[in-house]
């Protein structure tokens, strides 16, 4: 009896324990990116500055230089409607501003490193498995390969 009150506490800390990890492991929820209908005038440009992108699974990862009264929330990622005729497609991107923080005197700001996360299920060219599309970030020189997943 005396041992098995101890055995008993250890496999319900066990079990507390494979609880906890499961929760933590659940994915934060990104902003869905979508297609513009119509071509819009750039707001916002000279607010940011895209560093670098990469793709994981259906998720654009992008590392930005912005104004700091910019938050993550504060951004829009589009793609064009239009899709080149190459194989594989090209599709245009832009990321966007929402806000424009206005300040008197703000010229000379100094830019804080953000990245955002963006859900570009959308820009797949078919949405089934496999399907390759290259994104171009307006303003880039590089194309990043997307494979729909």
């Amino acid at each position: 009896m005396r041992y098995l009150l101890p055995l008993l506490l250890f496999f319900s800390a066990c079990g507390t324990i494979k609880k906890s990890k499961v929760e933590n492991m659940t994915e934060i929820p990104a902003p869905k990116a979508f297609i513009r209908q119509n071509e819009t005038i750039d707001m916002g440009g000279e607010l940011f500055q895209v560093q670098s992108a990469n793709i994981i699974g259906n998720r654009l990862h992008v590392i930005v230089k912005a104004h700091p009264m910019l938050g993550v929330e504060d951004f829009d990622l589009t793609g064009s409607a239009n899709i080149s005729k190459s194989l594989p497609p090209i599709r245009a991107i832009r990321l966007d501003v929402k806000k424009i923080p206005l300040k008197k005197g703000d010229s000379s700001v100094a830019l804080l490193e953000q990245t955002l996360v963006f859900d570009i299920s959308d820009f797949a060219y078919k949405q089934e498995a496999g399907s390759e599309i290259y994104l171009q970030f307006e303003g880039a020189k590089e194309r990043i390969l997307y494979t729909y997943k």
